[in-house]
């Protein structure tokens, strides 16, 4: 071979090693830029195939016109039935309905939605819970920061958020009051060193945040809970439920933990039949009230508190 080679033109010779060089850089081309298109192309043909057999095996017609027949028939389901409202728009109507309990006090004390988001203040705040507090301190209700979850110098990223939170305890309070609701208090928890009164059991919990995208940091809507325990006449508890949800109000009762109560040394007996019919009732219920933080809904970085809150698990 070397005899051979040796008796080939130089040019030749050249252009031979040129052609097996080129012939390698052509192959090492191959293999880095072909090779994983290749790899992807036999991905995605065996993810048609696991496609097309999943639709063999469902319900779904193969037929290209039937399935866009029931794409269309879905879409006008969605959009506007018959002249009624769709899914969609349904689903809008609910979510500003629930969503509007505060929205009348918004626009009276701040003139609108960026202007409560905006504007509210740690001085507003502190405003409010002297409020709140003296409001209910006038009626014999105490607050302890140990339960409430809050005082006047509590501070938060977000004043409207912290707004809310108050407002949610008042309109709650409200509707428990008028239906004859006490709050019971707690005598292992006491307010300040001066007062020394038994603390309320009530207590502000964390805000939730729900978003569209589990790593998204925008919530499109909020909500905020509030635990009360309260006492009273079990008629009294069922109308309070209704009216927390009835005309503009939407603050629903999300968890119960109820017992019979007992006043000094006045015990529940059975009557002839062996019943025992329970009248007055303690109760631990959390309300909720829902927000969405602009009129867009589509919302402001808040970041959601994930950790679960611990009920207690009796009275």
């Amino acid at each position: 071979m070397s005899k051979h080679w040796k008796q080939w033109p130089r040019c030749h010779r050249h252009l031979f090693i040129f052609s097996i060089l080129g012939i390698l850089f052509l192959m090492l081309i191959c293999f880095v830029t072909l090779r994983p298109q290749w790899k992807e192309l036999q991905q995605i043909r065996q993810e048609k195939q696991k496609a097309e057999t999943k639709v063999r095996e469902s319900s779904w017609p193969g037929d290209p016109e039937r399935l866009n027949a029931l794409l269309q028939d879905l879409k006008n389901k969605v959009e506007n039935p018959k002249n009624k409202l769709g899914v969609k728009a349904t689903a809008e109507k609910i979510l500003k309905e629930a969503t509007s309990v505060f929205a009348e006090r918004i626009v009276e004390e701040y003139g609108g939605m960026n202007n409560f988001i905006n504007q509210a203040s740690q001085i507003e705040y502190r405003d409010q819970y002297d409020r709140l507090t003296s409001r209910f301190e006038g009626q014999g209700i105490y607050l302890s920061k140990t339960l409430f979850g809050m005082d006047e110098t509590s501070a938060e990223e977000y004043k409207y958020s912290m707004l809310l939170k108050l407002w949610t305890v008042e309109k709650i309070y409200e509707i428990l009051a008028k239906n004859n609701l006490r709050i019971v208090q707690d005598p292992q928890v006491q307010t300040d060193a001066n007062k020394r009164h038994d603390a309320a059991k009530i207590t502000v919990l964390p805000m939730k945040a729900y978003s569209m995208d589990k790593d998204s940091e925008v919530p499109y809507l909020q909500e905020y809970q509030v635990q009360f325990t309260v006492g009273g006449l079990l008629p009294d508890l069922i109308q309070a439920f209704h009216d927390l949800q009835s005309g503009n109000d939407f603050l629903p009762v999300v968890r119960m933990e109820c017992t019979h109560e007992t006043l000094g040394r006045k015990r529940n007996r059975p009557n002839a039949k062996g019943e025992l019919i329970i009248r007055r009732i303690q109760a631990v219920i959390v309300c909720s009230t829902f927000f969405c933080p602009d009129e867009s809904g589509k919302g402001v970085p808040v970041m959601s508190n994930k950790k679960a809150i611990v009920i207690p698990s009796g009275i």
